[in-house]
């Protein structure tokens, strides 16, 4: 029993650690290498390795992926950007049976949507959901370190663009990460 505990303290100060170089290296990158197609390509491998935990925890993972030039990003950032959302989604959705990953072309360039179907987030909290080490009361009794949606507005503006999240009806958490069209590499 003492043997489990270590070793799950250690798997938690693990991840923390790994979210906090994630965050250094974001804030200390000065350029990003944009690859036509990364985006869409991070969402379909992303999803592929979250399959197996997202049957295991009764939640059907749909990709919709419209964006027409199937979104220009870094390939690294990108797949660390959609992990985050996924991993977010799967552990803080409580009673969430769907989580639905969408690309459309905007005016402002491509959106990324991830939209569950969980018991969504208070709306005193969605301002601050993007803070570093910031969790919400209910997100306190999932674990975690609050660093995940951080990450995410650093890829987010790292490319350029934002980050926001917003009820999606009629229930759960939808979050929008916006790429400005831009010239790729």
């Amino acid at each position: 029993r003492f043997t489990q505990k270590i070793v799950s303290s250690v798997g938690r100060l693990q991840g923390l650690v790994e979210g906090l170089l994630a965050l250094a290296s974001l804030e200390s990158a000065q350029d990003v290498r944009r690859e036509p197609g990364a985006l869409h390509i991070a969402a379909r491998e992303v999803a592929e390795e979250f399959a197996a935990r997202c049957k295991a925890a009764g939640v059907t993972l749909k990709l919709k992926l419209e964006a027409a030039d199937g979104g220009a990003a870094d390939p690294v950032q990108a797949r660390r950007l959609v992990q985050n959302l996924i991993d977010n989604a799967l552990a803080h959705a409580a009673g969430a049976t769907r989580i639905h990953l969408a690309t459309v072309s905007g005016q402002k360039g491509i959106e990324l949507r991830v939209t569950d179907d969980g018991a969504g987030v208070a709306p005193v909290d969605l301002p601050r959901l993007f803070d570093r080490f910031y969790r919400t009361d209910k997100s306190r009794r999932a674990g975690g370190s609050g660093l995940g949606l951080s990450i995410v507005r650093q890829v987010a503006e790292l490319h350029g663009g934002t980050a926001v999240a917003e009820p999606a009806q009629p229930r759960g958490l939808r979050v929008i990460v916006t790429f400005p069209a831009g010239p790729a590499a």
